[in-house]
């Protein structure tokens, strides 16, 4: 082990009594293998659900996106073990063998050995996008950091929980170019760059409405219709383009849709139960992702597909789903968009974190208590090397 590596170990060990914020899906998950040992607020379904985003279309929220008063974050390279001629800036990948930035409690390291601290004690969302990164809380306006460490708040980004199958960030494109959120009544979608949100357009929206994810440049729009808990899905879909004006619901129920926003292009799916049986066993099935989320034919039944509360995700193409084989609860890909009958393979570890490429993704394996690596059509995993149990991996979109 170098010696840069023991320094940095030494430096996370004296941060971790700092006040942490929030994690995404996959810290809570490492954390709850290790919960015995340490207790940590979540990032994903309990803060997110991440570590789970006007009244006229096209006309500009009031109280826009702003620059911060005084600089909100610190920045500086990752620390030096000596004054030799090697560089003192670590990256990401270096130390942990990943292609993601990691959030250590309020530390931001990237992959270009960059380090920010956020000003923040909690997190519900945190993702990096080309503008920069995106980062906030519930309830909380939203703010974009820049590549350069400086930051512009955005007012107008302030999420509000819809329902019970509502999640607490926004929701952002496969691109990482436009957000959509739910402020109060109000649905609204932007642009997101360097200088703030942009071409904001804004529609009224049911009580208990949510944007959940995006297909192309149009926003996927739930809709809680029972207060109902625990294990069921109690939401309606339709979609909504921005461009087009207010929004006019066209709801579909009994659907649950894939994790993770689907590229302009590419063919969009959802999840249906499996016709004539009442188990938790699912099929995809290709919506239109246009006019609405009606489901079309043809229908495919990957052996072990669950209907729902499965830690799904979507990859970044949307051509494969890493999922939960319900019937060993074992990890595995399914090829979505020739809904193949059988997973292309298996992922002999536990929780899914977050994909790295189209073809690769980090999961938390308890029964060593690490993360690993899977790859699309390989049944082994692949060490990354030493991480710290108090890291997240921060997803990113189109960079």
């Amino acid at each position: 082990m170098s010696a840069l590596e023991d320094r940095l170990r030494d430096t996370l060990n004296h941060r971790a009594s700092l006040p942490r914020p929030g994690d995404d899906l996959a810290g809570a998950a490492i954390r709850g293998a290790q919960s015995r040992q340490r207790r940590r607020l979540s990032f994903g379904a309990s803060t997110i659900a991440a570590i789970v985003v006007a009244a006229i279309a096209g006309v500009s929220l009031a109280a826009g996106p702003t620059a911060a008063p005084k600089p909100v974050v610190t920045v500086g390279p990752l620390p030096s073990p000596s004054t030799s001629v090697q560089s003192t800036v670590d990256t990401t990948d270096a130390r942990h063998g990943i292609a993601l930035d990691v959030l250590d409690n309020s530390q931001l390291f990237t992959v270009e050995g960059k380090r920010f601290t956020l000003p923040v004690t909690r997190l519900a969302y945190l993702y990096r996008l080309p503008a920069g990164w995106l980062y906030g809380d519930w309830d909380t306006p939203g703010v974009l950091l820049r590549p350069d460490g400086t930051s512009v708040q955005l007012p107008a980004l302030r999420l509000s929980i819809g329902g019970t199958e509502g999640p607490a960030r926004p929701a952002v494109s496969a691109d990482g170019r436009s957000v959509a959120w739910v402020t109060g009544a109000t649905l609204n979608a932007a642009t997101v760059t360097q200088a703030g949100l942009s071409n904001v357009a804004s529609s009224p929206v049911p009580a208990d409405g949510f944007a959940l994810s995006w297909i192309g440049t149009r926003v996927v729009v739930g809709h809680s219709y029972d207060g109902a808990c625990c294990g069921g899905n109690h939401a309606e879909y339709d979609v909504w383009d921005p461009s087009q004006g207010n929004f006019v619901a066209h709801w579909t129920r009994d659907i649950y849709p894939i994790a993770g926003p689907v590229p302009d292009g590419v063919a969009a799916f959802v999840r249906v139960k499996a016709p004539g049986n009442a188990t938790n066993e699912a099929c995809l099935v290709r919506v239109d992702g246009v006019t609405s989320m009606a489901p079309q034919y043809p229908w495919g039944c990957p052996a072990g597909l669950g209907w729902f509360a499965t830690p799904a995700m979507l990859s970044p193409g949307a051509r494969y789903l890493v999922d939960t084989d319900q019937r060993d609860r074992s990890l595995v890909v399914y090829s979505v968009l020739d809904t193949a009958p059988a997973p292309v393979s298996r992922c002999p570890a536990d929780t899914p974190l977050a994909w790295e490429s189209d073809t690769a993704f980090l999961v938390f394996d308890k029964r060593s208590s690490q993360v690993v690596r899977c790859r699309v059509g390989s049944n082994q995993t692949e060490s990354v090397g030493h991480v710290d149990q108090e890291w997240s991996v921060v997803p990113r979109y189109g960079t």
